[in-house]
């Protein structure tokens, strides 16, 4: 912890800020973050770490694409249920 205070330029005097920050939080700072990152990797970096918050639903409403995906899975499932019945 030692190295980690040093790092953040912590002293005695002047402990560091902790600010509490949700998922959510962070999502919004990436997707604010993407237009400004030039190099395909760290887009691809930073868009698959935000597909993975969306896919654990840490970001919040993310429009209407996983609305979208929401009916057609219930549809799938209904549509199962539909064929379980007629056989």
């Amino acid at each position: 912890m030692a190295a980690h205070l040093a790092r953040l330029g912590s002293t005695k005097r002047m402990p560091p800020k902790i600010v509490l920050r949700t998922w959510r939080d962070v999502y919004g700072f990436l997707h604010s973050l993407m237009p400004s990152l030039t190099d395909a990797s760290s887009r691809l970096l930073v868009g698959q770490f935000m597909q993975f918050l969306e896919y654990g639903d840490m970001s919040g409403f993310t429009g209407w694409r996983d609305a979208v995906q929401l009916v057609v899975k219930s549809f799938q499932r209904s549509h199962n249920v539909v064929k379980l019945l007629n056989g």
